[in-house]
């Protein structure tokens, strides 16, 4: 386990295959456990390596071409309406710097408090 900039990284062998994953800007500790975790997933089969990590918006829009086929019209365009949201605020980041990344997650959720209330004070 390293530190780079502001986040740790887990970077170790298993099985003559490498495994990098970034824990983000957090602290040692919290590092340390979800290091520990991680080589407890990838010894135990549960991780499964990427082969592809396609940017989000790219993802997403695989992602609503099944939506549309296997999910009724109304549901679909509340998915639509989602992905645009996120497609914004995600755009072209990688899926793997997302999935990581609490810090980016949360700012997306506070993001998204306010604006919902902005908009209820609109109408209300």
């Amino acid at each position: 386990m390293y530190k780079r900039s502001d986040s740790w990284y887990s970077d170790f062998w298993y099985k003559n295959e490498r495994y990098t994953e970034s824990h983000g800007p957090v602290s040692k500790t919290v590092a340390t456990e979800k290091d520990i975790l991680f080589r407890a997933q990838v010894a135990s089969g549960f991780y499964k390596k990427m082969k592809h990590d396609p940017p989000f918006y790219k993802a997403i829009d695989e992602h609503l071409k099944k939506s549309k086929a296997e999910n009724q019209a109304s549901t679909h365009k509340r998915y639509l309406i989602c992905a645009g949201h996120l497609k914004n605020h995600y755009g072209k980041k990688r899926i793997s710097s997302i999935e990581s990344n609490e810090i980016l997650i949360r700012k997306y959720i506070n993001k998204r408090k306010e604006q919902i209330k902005e908009k209820q004070l609109k109408q209300g």
